[in-house]
């Protein structure tokens, strides 16, 4: 898999580059294992085995030459020392042109290099004609600390149409960032190539009289040169990419599951293994294990996904060989193959549609049949073929309607006549109407019925909610019950939306922009509805209708239980999707809950409403129902029906992306984690990361475990929401975390990763107390001390010992414990409080304003520390000055991580955008706060950051720290003094 180049000549032992970074998301050394591709995959087979393979080995050898078709010409200007370089090729030109932003005459940091070929210019790094200009923006040129050697990194893009090609013509488009260490003339020690997050190789081919375009994402490509004088250089290649093929019909993930060598540059590797992957794991593999060059290689698929490869031939070496970027197999006539299927993806959703425009539908699950009124009447729908039975005109506009339990009575809303009406079924023969009458809170206005629903075990008494959220209304055989519900009885709006819990519970949720409040309600069959609780803050502002679970209630965000008054999680849509989801479905049965955004559906858990799957259906539902087979989407002009079995959990097991670029891109440590973490904590003892994973991303709502040599992770504990305020227990075996915008504090066994127990907070008079930070003491029996809401309580044994109101007007984010364990220490925006800790509870100790930063603070000791380089003394509750940090970044993005062992602690923060780098430039460092003494400040490119923020600094061990973003973890060695 390496392409023609220019003269190679001897060097000596690998060289690394002196800074960390490059946005790269995926790969390594040692790739791992490939995930499950992306939707649509292309499902690999005997038949089409070599075109999936000979497909991605071309995309991923086209992206590194042409790399080298960049770097190549630049190394040739370097070596003259001027901004111009100009030389002939064939029958054109190659031209590279110096952008001097600095004017120092010569290409440096933050210039530009364009790159022209000319006329047809033929480019031996493409091994054909080759026409365009390729940009290359320079982050950093220098010389190396080893050997005579050049370190250059920068970003490659195509600002115009660029070509290569005779026969075939291939028109390039895209960005790959690159870095490189090179000594000499076009010999490379160690080439990196990766695509940018959010971006694309981009190929469109024309061959043949047709034309097609193939995509390259996530292109992660490493080639090392090693040798020593008097030696031919060897070759060793690892990569990764993400490959969506239009000659193919899908998507494959293809990597390196073995690293690729050659000792020829010209020749396919003689050891290594190219994995390509399709859908549901089926993939062609390439096995490079040859005992010499020019002997065949074995091409094996695994056509099950279940890694029991079978041979199915060898890939003929020679030309067209599977690494050659135009002439090769790649755009080769035979990949345009008929017998390639062009089979959708497991996330696509296919419905079973019926052209139909519907007020309201529901589900008969005894004949399971669906029931929806129209504008006219009406209609019964079989599912499972999804074509009409039975249509009955209705006199009026009917709208809401329910059907008992025994599935003999179907109650109709009236909506012209404000009237419900009863109706046999399945026979569907029209009864008596009642009148509703008039609204009893706003006289003379209609009761415009919202929701409509019967009474579990009956058939006559019916209970509604009214559309203008007046009141909710019970009827028993078409009369009116004494017992209603308005906002005379509540004092407040009442609930649109509600749900039977049994014959005798209805759950009610308010349904406005400003109420979030929901409420117990009894039904009585001969008096009506009587209001048991209200519980507020118990639910988000509602957009569909609640559901009844297992346990508990679902809203559109947030999840609760009526029952025991308390938050048990909260879910929401990712990726740029609308904050709450336009409805719920709840599969009691196979434990599953659906979140409906628009055509996308999330499949949750329900038992640790872990996001464990995502679809996309075909259109945007304006509601939508559940059966035991199907999620029917209600669209304006037709019913959808998709199939559940369809809907199955599909992400993959890790859910981030991890790069090991460690003395590739800088002289050390460099590990980055690209994963959205909110919250992190070190345990040396047994020398592992724990990670709070939120719920709307894959594995959500559950705390990873990430192994600190690597960055990789080893498990998962689900806990049922977005865990916050990692605290780990003074003996070190209970991990504990709040989940966040939740009324529970969960505890985690250490060792066997389980969670132990759990503790559910109370009520305050008008919400529920929902933590915000904890630390753990084991005073007066209790196992922490927490803030919630702006109450400071001490918990134990699932209950509160107990709380205290403190200072009026004082918000909290952070809370500590002294070693002693018997204060307490909150810190909020410049202030901090002192609270005892006794058996009697908490008690006041004193508050002080103006001694504490806005910043995350860390704690050792009694002491704890903020990033503008001060610490607070417990005991005095006195501010010292003990680092005066050189100035490294904004003032409020800095972040402090006191050390494992020794005293030093470190400070670190992204600075300013560099004018030769896309993003912010991270720095650090340490500083030994007994003699005020800060050592230099470290710059390290540790990523591009455009929407990352600095959380937390975690020494971790090896003398390396971890750093956390809202983006990524990044694993770096410490800095000293």
């Amino acid at each position: 898999m390496f392409s023609k180049r220019i003269a190679w000549t001897a060097v000596p032992a690998l060289l690394v580059l002196a800074a960390c970074g490059g946005g790269g998301s995926s790969g390594g050394s040692s790739p791992p294992p490939p995930p499950p591709p992306p939707p649509p995959g292309v499902t690999v087979t005997a038949a089409n085995a070599a075109d999936v393979a000979i497909t991605g080995a071309g995309i991923i050898e086209a992206g590194a030459q042409l790399a080298l078709a960049a770097v190549n010409p630049i190394i040739e200007l370097l070596e003259t020392g001027g901004t111009q370089f100009d030389r002939t090729c064939g029958g054109g030109t190659l031209n590279v042109t110096v952008t001097d932003n600095d004017g120092d005459g010569a290409l440096s940091d933050g210039d530009s290099a364009n790159v022209a070929y000319d006329n047809g210019c033929f480019s031996a790094e493409l091994d054909s004609e080759t026409t365009g200009t390729m940009q290359f923006d320079v982050s950093d040129v220098a010389a190396s600390e080893v050997g005579n050697a050049v370190i250059l990194r920068g970003t490659l893009t195509f600002p115009g149409a660029f070509s290569v090609g005779q026969v075939n013509t291939v028109d390039v488009s895209g960005t790959l960032e690159i870095a490189a260490i090179m000594q000499g003339r076009g010999l490379f020690e160690v080439l990196q190539i990766v695509i940018p997050p959010g971006g694309e190789l981009s190929f469109d081919i024309s061959a043949g009289g047709t034309t097609s375009i193939e995509r390259a994402s996530a292109l992660n490509l490493r080639r090392f040169v090693e040798g020593s004088t008097g030696l031919d250089p060897t070759y060793t290649l690892t990569t990764s990419a993400t490959i969506e093929s239009e000659l193919l019909g899908g998507d494959i993930e293809c990597v390196t599951t073995m690293p690729l060598f050659s000792s020829d540059v010209n020749e396919e590797p003689t050891a290594g293994q190219l994995d390509c992957t399709g859908l549901s794991g089926s993939t062609a593999r390439l096995d490079s294990n040859r005992p010499q060059e020019g002997a065949p290689i074995d091409l094996l698929v695994d056509s099950e996904g279940d890694g029991n490869f079978v041979s199915v031939g060898n890939l003929p070496t020679g030309p067209p060989r599977w690494g050659n970027f135009v002439e090769g197999a790649l755009f080769a006539e035979r990949v345009r193959s008929a017998s390639i299927p062009q089979l959708p993806g497991p996330t696509q959703l296919d419905p079973l549609s019926l052209s139909v425009t519907v007020n309201q539908v529901i589900h008969a699950p005894l004949r399971n049949r669906l029931i929806a009124t129209t504008p006219a009447g009406i209609v019964e729908i079989d599912p499972l073929t999804m074509t009409v039975l039975q249509e009955i005109p209705v006199a009026g506009s009917p709208g809401a309607l329910a059907l008992s339990d025994d599935e003999t009575t179907l109650w109709i809303a009236l909506d012209d006549t404000d009237e419900i009406q009863r109706f046999s079924y399945p026979a569907l023969v029209a009864g008596s109407a009642y009148p509703l009458g008039e609204s009893s809170v706003v006289a003379g206005e209609r009761r415009e019925v919202f929701q409509l629903e019967v009474a579990p075990g009956t058939t006559d008494l019916v209970v509604l909610s009214t559309r203008r959220f007046e009141e909710m209304v019970a009827f028993a055989n078409g009369v009116e019950l004494p017992n209603l519900i308005n906002s005379a009885v509540i004092s407040d709006i009442p609930p649109r939306s509600f749900a039977f819990r049994d014959a005798t519970r209805i759950v009610g949720v308010v349904d406005t922009s400003t109420g979030y409040n929901a409420y117990r309600i009894s039904l009585d069959p001969a008096t009506g509805l009587t209001v048991e609780a209200t519980l507020p803050g118990l639910s988000d502002q509602l957009r569909g209708r609640l559901k009844i679970g297992t346990d508990d209630v679902f809203v559109t965000g947030r999840v609760f239980n009526e029952i025991t008054e308390s938050v048990e999680a909260r879910i929401e849509p990712a990726d740029g999707l609308a904050f709450f989801y336009s409805d719920i479905q709840v599969n009691a049965a196979a434990d599953r809950v659906y979140g409906i955004s628009g055509r996308i559906v999330d499949v949750y858990d329900e038992n640790a409403f872990v996001h464990v799957g995502r679809h996309e259906a075909a259109s945007n539902p304006s509601a939508t129902l559940l059966t035991p087979d199907y999620l029917v989407f209600v669209t304006p002009s037709a019913v959808e029906r998709y199939t559940l079995s369809d809907i199955q959990p599909n992400f993959p097991s890790e859910p981030c992306s991890r790069t090991d670029v460690s003395d590739l891109w800088t002289a050390g440590t460099c590990v980055q984690l690209v994963c959205d973490i909110r919250e992190a904590t070190y345990d040396p003892v047994r020398d592992r990361i724990y990670a709070a994973l939120p719920n709307f991303t894959d594995r959500g709502n559950s705390v990873a475990v990430i192994d600190p040599e690597t960055l990789s992770i080893i498990d998962y504990v689900p806990v049922g929401g977005t865990p916050k305020s990692l605290k780990i227990s003074d003996d070190g075996a209970t991990l504990f975390a709040i989940l966040d915008q939740t009324s529970k504090i969960v505890e985690i066994d250490i060792d066997t990763l389980m969670v132990t127990d759990i503790t559910t907070l109370g009520f305050e008079s008008t919400r529920p107390y929902l933590a915000v930070d904890l630390a753990p003491t084991t005073e007066a029996g209790a196992e922490f001390v927490a803030i919630l809401n702006n109450r400071i309580g001490l918990l134990g044994g699932g209950t509160t010992i107990g709380s205290i109101s403190p200072f009026s007007g004082r918000s909290w984010d952070q809370i500590f414990a002294t070693e002693d364990g018997g204060t307490a220490i909150t810190r909020g925006f410049n202030s901090v409080g002192a609270f005892g800790i006794s058996a009697s509870g908490v008690s006041t100790l004193s508050e002080q304003s103006e001694v504490a930063s806005p910043r995350r603070s860390e704690q050792r000791g009694d002491f704890f520390y903020e990033g503008r380089g001060t610490r607070l003394d417990f005991a005095t509750r006195s501010v010292e000055d003990v680092c005066s940090v050189p100035p490294i970044a904004a003032q409020f993005n800095v972040r402090v991580g006191p050390d494992l062992t020794s005293e030093l602690v470190y400070y670190g923060a992204f600075g300013t955008n560099r004018s030769s780098f896309a993003g912010e430039e991270f720095r650090v460092v340490a500083c030994d706060p007994a003699t005020s003494t800060p050592g230099a400040v470290k710059s390290e490119f540790a990523y591009e950051v455009r929407e990352g923020d600095l959380l937390q600094l975690l020494p971790v061990s090896g003398n390396r720290m971890a750093i956390l973003t809202t983006t990524h973890m990044v694993l770096l060695d410490r800095p000293a003094l």
